[in-house]
């Protein structure tokens, strides 16, 4: 999540940002990394408060980042109850990189 955040910076597209994140997995050796879903979206109760497409009707498949956007990222590394995992965070875009709202680290939740 951390290089993802460090990476949004005004004009980078999220194909570029999900590209970095695989690449992160790849490294980590982690099994089918192509298999890891990343996803992005602004804030809005349905997940789809930016447009799709442009005013002619070109589909927007890659936005880009802009100062002061917030910005969810989703990683979500597939497989069972045991070896899933899901990351989520929420961060506002600034002119270097991502500053996100919580304070929170990235280690596995465990329970008993």
């Amino acid at each position: 999540m951390r290089p993802i955040e460090n990476a949004m910076r005004p004009g980078t597209g999220i194909t570029k940002l999900q590209q970095l994140g695989l690449e992160v997995y790849r490294k980590m050796g982690v099994p089918r990394p192509e298999s890891v879903l990343i996803f992005f979206h602004g804030l809005g109760l349905s997940h789809m408060d930016l447009e799709e497409i442009t005013p002619d009707g070109t589909p927007l498949g890659d936005w880009v980042m802009e100062p002061g956007m917030v910005v969810a990222t989703h990683l979500l590394w597939p497989g069972g109850a045991k070896e899933r995992i899901w990351l989520e965070d929420v961060a506002l875009v600034g002119n270097e990189r991502a500053e996100p709202f919580s304070s929170w680290d990235f280690d596995p939740i465990t329970g008993p």
